[in-house]
């Protein structure tokens, strides 16, 4: 081979090397990307749940019974229930 052919092909190594480079890296932060979304996929659900439990516990279900503008807790649903309806 000539000097000049065994530069041509240094340079095609190169660039195919560098080429590899580039795909590998694209997948390396492809599933980096993928893992952060998936953690904030978590830490919303888990927000959510903590919103959902601070509303259940302060709040207490709140359940229509009869009419549609009578609403009572459902721990005063039970409590009628336990004395007759009183």
């Amino acid at each position: 081979m000539t000097t000049e052919q065994l530069n041509e092909l240094a340079e095609a190594l190169t660039v195919l090397m560098s080429k590899s480079s580039v795909l590998k890296e694209r997948n390396e932060l492809r599933a980096l990307m993928e893992e952060n979304l998936q953690a904030e996929e978590v830490t919303l659900a888990i927000g959510i749940l903590g919103l959902m439990l601070i509303t259940f516990f302060l709040i207490g279900p709140q359940v229509t019974f009869g009419c549609p503008h009578e609403a009572y807790s459902f721990y005063a649903y039970q409590d009628r229930q336990a004395t007759g309806g009183l």
